[in-house]
């Protein structure tokens, strides 16, 4: 779950009156972890890394179930942990993409008060 943003353009809309071309890098800087400005071949060489055949998301195993033939985990964990911590700053772009009136859960930039992250606990599908 690594973002990796690509902004193109065939051409630029051109300045009308006090109307002109949003930035849109300088948007997305303030709802995205800096890894996902990175260049086009760093975010393609992270992702076919071998590293993440056996990769499982953070937390723990809290249930289990099978559809189809396909088994399905939910997992658990606290926003203490590092590693979900990471995960849900990567996924949290989707809640303002996705639900009206979203808010982001870390904003980027913003130090972490310890005992308020022990406090919340993330389920991921």
């Amino acid at each position: 779950m690594r973002p990796g943003l690509q902004i193109s353009y065939t051409k630029k809309f051109k300045t009308v009156g006090e109307t002109e071309a949003q930035d849109l890098k300088t948007v997305f800087e303030d709802f995205m972890p800096k890894t996902a400005f990175e260049k086009q071949s760093v975010f393609e060489s992270a992702i076919s890394s071998p590293d993440l055949v056996d990769w499982t998301p953070p937390g723990e195993v809290w249930q289990s179930f099978e559809i189809g033939g396909n088994t399905h985990e939910i997992r658990m964990g606290s926003l203490s942990d590092p590693a979900m911590r990471q995960m849900i700053r990567r996924l949290q772009i989707l809640v303002l993409f996705y639900i009206e009136g979203g808010v982001l859960l870390l904003p980027p930039g913003e130090d972490d008060d310890e005992e308020d992250l022990k406090r919340w606990t993330v389920f991921l599908l």
